[in-house]
């Protein structure tokens, strides 16, 4: 048994990833949306992709900031904090 301060030994599996990177599109207003170009995520341990993402330009952030500030003056805003942690 390890000692307090003793890290445990690993016993589960590492996780696994796909050879494949995952694509990342913007989600704006609940739906998503492709952005002006896309980016290669890279992981630093190893310097393999591990995402495409798609970059936003300003009519997507423009998009994004209507559909928050339209959530905030909806049933959203009015939700208590809680609530809304909860989801």
């Amino acid at each position: 048994m390890p000692s307090p301060t003793t890290p445990a030994p690993l016993t589960a599996p590492l996780p696994t990833r796909s050879s494949t990177p995952r694509e990342l599109r913007n989600v704006i207003g609940g739906e998503s949306v492709d952005g002006v170009g896309t980016f290669e995520k890279i992981d630093p341990v190893d310097g393999t992709p591990i995402a495409v993402v798609h970059e936003a330009g300003p009519r997507e952030v423009d998009r994004a900031v209507a559909a928050a500030r339209a959530a905030l003056e909806g049933p959203w805003g009015r939700m208590p904090v809680a609530e809304r942690a909860r989801l």
